[in-house]
């Protein structure tokens, strides 16, 4: 794999226990979906990418969420055993 500078920068955001959003803006078609993949896929057992483009329940998809609880059932719905389980820290 192609080593991006990246890389690092969305491993550290993702390992630490920061309430920010990484915000990662480009140019089109130069990787930023292809790392953002590759890290998280290194990092965590197992993950589920959501789509608000290209999902066809788009902007719906959350309208109705209220708490944490709301959200793991939404997603769980999508994705199915693919969520598995949540970890309370």
């Amino acid at each position: 794999m192609l080593f991006r500078k990246i890389q690092s920068v969305i491993e550290n955001h993702l390992k630490s226990n920061s309430d920010k959003i990484l915000l990662i803006d480009g140019v089109r078609q130069v990787g930023k979906t292809f790392i953002i993949r590759e890290v998280v896929q290194d990092l965590f057992p197992n993950f589920i990418e959501i789509n608000m483009i290209e999902d066809y329940k788009g902007d719906k998809l959350f309208s109705n969420i209220k708490t944490i609880e709301d959200f793991y059932l939404q997603v769980g719905t999508i994705a199915g055993n693919e969520l598995g389980t949540k970890k309370i820290q």
